[in-house]
């Protein structure tokens, strides 16, 4: 009987409802500006998280903010799984059972019972499907693709999708729960922190990476696949690109325009050039560094302290060492 009741449709939307007004209403936290919440607020943020999750998974269809971007991140881990199992060795290769026997253990447990299935006959069971193992994580099997194929298009992979994504869009950090913060209240409804378009684009380059490994592995032709991996994978930003994306949208305003448009063009032209290589050194550090102080202070980013070190930052990433030869380019994508 007790089976039977969990089978049967169980329609509440008026006990949901007032569940939903009872939970949001023990949610008061007004976020900190030092993003240094209290125990008891990110407690409040989890609660709010469960919210969003609840009304997600009672979509009809769930076009929300997270979807896009958890199917992205199963598909790198679907990525970095295959690829770790394509380029096994023997020793990782005789792992897989294993891995079965404890994936048949863990499904098992909540059915352990002593009178009707002990938990003896379970790892009887499982013992017939493979040893006692415990998997490599995902970073582990990307390092050991990385060993393997002498590449480390898995690994870079990880890390600039997957552990984002993990971070903030799949669990429940306190970075990922500050989505829920606005300036000065919470909301329900999470900070949209990557752009759906990336999200595709991930899903499509991890696909044809997967494909060319298995050409690669079968001496197959695979210059289509190629070009289509690198189409996608240039285009698939890494979610902290469109979080500062979207940061730099919400600062500009119309005054601001024109003062980031004049640097930016003045550095453009000194790089595309060719001026830039033929200075020395200190001068064409002192030149960006001025661009950059100009474009940042349009933006209202502090020149001291942090700020300062983010500039410093860009301006050596982009002028290079004493010893650069020939022309600096600046990137011609966004």
């Amino acid at each position: 009987m007790a089976i039977l009741k969990q089978l049967m449709p169980y329609p509440d939307p008026g006990q949901r409802r007032a569940a939903r007004k009872a939970a949001r209403r023990l949610i008061d936290c007004v976020p900190s500006p030092d993003l240094a919440p209290s125990p008891t607020e990110i407690a409040e943020l989890a609660l709010l998280r469960l919210l969003w999750l609840q009304r997600l998974s009672h979509s009809r269809f769930p076009q929300a903010v997270d979807v896009d971007a958890l199917v992205a991140r199963a598909s790198v881990e679907t990525l970095i799984t295959g690829l770790y199992w394509l380029h096994a060795d023997d020793a990782q290769a005789s792992g897989a059972r294993g891995d079965t026997a404890r994936a048949f253990r863990r499904l098992m447990d909540p059915f352990a019972d002593e009178e009707f299935l002990p938990k003896k006959l379970i790892e009887g069971m499982a013992e017939t499907l493979g040893p006692k193992a415990s998997p490599p994580s995902l970073l582990e099997m990307a390092r050991a693709v990385s060993l393997a194929t002498g590449s480390s298009g898995a690994e870079d992979i990880y890390e600039r999708l997957y552990r984002p994504l993990s971070i903030l869009v799949a669990h429940p950090s306190v970075m990922g729960l500050l989505r829920h913060t606005r300036a000065d209240r919470v909301d329900e409804r999470p900070d949209r922190v990557w752009s759906t378009r990336a999200a595709r684009h991930t899903a499509d380059a991890c696909m044809a990476y997967l494909a060319i490994e298995l050409c690669e592995k079968r001496q197959l032709e695979s210059v289509l696949l190629r070009e289509y991996f690198e189409a996608h994978i240039q285009r698939a930003n890494p979610p902290m690109a469109t979080i500062l994306g979207r940061w730099a949208i919400r600062q500009l305003r119309p005054r601001r325009i024109g003062r980031i448009i004049k640097p930016t063009a003045r550095l453009w032209r000194y790089y595309r050039s060719g001026r830039a290589a033929v200075d020395t050194y200190p001068l064409r550090r002192a030149k960006t560094h001025l661009a950059f102080e100009e474009m940042f202070d349009a933006f209202g980013v502090s020149l001291s302290g942090d700020g300062a070190a983010v500039i410093d930052h860009f301006v050596d990433e982009l002028s290079g060492g004493p010893d650069m030869q020939g022309p600096m380019k600046m990137p011609t994508d966004s």
